[in-house]
């Protein structure tokens, strides 16, 4: 049997750690619905019940685990955005829920920007590993960060455990500069409008992304004199699918006579963040 020494000059891990909820109720709730949110944490990690969601006097107890626990995160995403809380229910209804379902708010270890898209994952008890928390209508939960910045709250919850809040990797997107122009020229001193397409594919809706978060090159989408963006809905590929098509103030673009591509940051309305790219040519 090797010592702890002989593991450790092997830079494997030697030590068992046993993180075990209290399970002490913070709150209970009846037929009628309610809420309860942890005696530390406060309304930062909460449950919300609807009437009926419980048929009689449920015992709630919320524990946050302030320490993060050492899980490999699913393939997807970049990290844990939300503590992890372990939510009991004391008798324990039948799971999955019906709708409405569970709205449930997770306490954030960073602040982080509000409406910023989360999945809802669980600790798989048979196995150890995250797995995506179901929401009412079999489709795994999201939730967005809220306006404080310090936590999120995900609707329509059908079961609860011991869960995070993962954040998304960014969705790659296909970008069009200057549509219908393969070589994609830039006059940074034009003083005019660049047009970039951002294309739906059968997995993605351009449609869904929120206009204002939009860069190009640093750039955000130009505006009229009302101050309206100035944007449009186009099938610019000719699949059959609206695309979005964004008119980019020129003279704002952060490009330099070394850069040979211009990318694209944004995010969907319901905060998945976006980014893309496109080659680009400057011209006299």
């Amino acid at each position: 049997m090797a010592d702890t020494a002989s593991l450790r000059a092997a830079g494997l891990p030697f030590t068992l750690e046993v993180i075990k909820p209290s399970l002490i109720p913070d709150g209970s709730v009846g037929s009628g619905g309610g809420s309860v949110s942890d005696q530390t944490f406060g309304d930062r990690a909460e449950v919300i019940f609807p009437p009926g969601a419980v048929s009689g006097t449920t015992q709630v107890a919320i524990d946050v685990l302030e320490k993060p626990l050492q899980i490999p995160n699913p393939t997807g995403f970049s990290g844990p955005g939300s503590l992890y809380v372990n939510i009991a229910l004391n008798p324990e209804p039948g799971f999955p829920l019906a709708p409405p379902g569970l709205s449930v708010t997770l306490p954030l270890p960073n602040p982080m920007i509000a409406g910023a898209l989360l999945n809802l994952y669980k600790v798989d008890p048979s196995t150890g590993q995250l797995v995506p928390e179901m929401n009412v209508f079999g489709l795994p939960a999201t939730g967005n960060v809220n306006s404080d910045g310090l936590s999120a709250t995900f609707i329509g919850v059908a079961g609860l455990s011991t869960v995070v809040g993962l954040i998304p990797e960014a969705l790659n997107v296909h970008v069009d500069i200057k549509p219908g122009d393969g070589a994609n020229a830039i006059n940074l001193k034009s003083r005019g409008s660049l047009p970039v397409a951002i294309l739906s594919t059968s997995t993605f809706d351009a449609r869904t992304i929120d206009i204002s978060f939009i860069r190009i090159a640093g750039a955000p989408v130009r505006t009229k004199p009302n101050g309206q963006p100035m944007f449009s809905y186009q099938d610019i590929n000719g699949d059959g699918l609206l695309d979005l098509v964004v008119q980019i103030d020129t003279e704002q673009l952060e490009i330099t006579s070394n850069d040979t591509q211009a990318n694209l940051t944004a995010r969907t309305k319901n905060g998945l963040s976006i980014i893309g790219h496109d080659s680009i040519k400057l011209v006299p």
